[in-house]
């Protein structure tokens, strides 16, 4: 059931992806459970990134449903709920339509599947990479702002 569900059309597959993640309320559920589906087998790498990019959509209905009951500062809680919800809009808009924009962060994925089961790196590369993207960047990211304000 699943398999004909996916298999039909991507943005058939963001609109699915988008309403699980708003039942469940979360994003990280949907992209969990359907992480070990599409490395079974079960679905593709193809057939996920649509689900995957409707979770993120779906995921920001939280943040417009908290903005409709704020009363203290409603016109930056709209502000904020609202450039969640574009910026995941226009991401796909700029990145899903075209197969060749398509195939990067597919590619991408498969690289970093590849560098985590690697023999020799897939023992310390899930740590660097962790540590780089979670850690590093941030930090570089959050001093550089510090030291603009200052």
């Amino acid at each position: 059931m699943l398999k004909k569900a996916v298999g039909l059309n991507g943005y058939l597959n963001m609109a699915i992806g988008c309403g699980i993640t708003i039942l469940v309320q979360s994003s990280s559920i949907t992209t969990s459970t359907l992480t070990p589906i599409a490395a079974v087998g079960l679905i593709t790498h193809e057939e996920m990134f649509p689900l995957t990019l409707g979770a993120n959509v779906g995921t920001t209905l939280s943040g417009i449903m908290a903005a409709t009951v704020v009363t203290s500062n409603p016109v930056q809680a709209w502000q904020v709920a609202l450039t969640h919800f574009f910026f995941n809009v226009f991401s796909i808009v700029l990145i899903y339509p075209l197969p060749v924009t398509r195939a990067i962060p597919l590619a991408a994925s498969r690289w970093l599947g590849r560098m985590t089961a690697h023999e020799t790196y897939g023992k310390i590369f899930p740590l660097v990479y962790t540590g780089v993207v979670f850690l590093a960047i941030p930090g570089i990211c959050y001093g550089i702002a510090v030291a603009a304000t200052s």
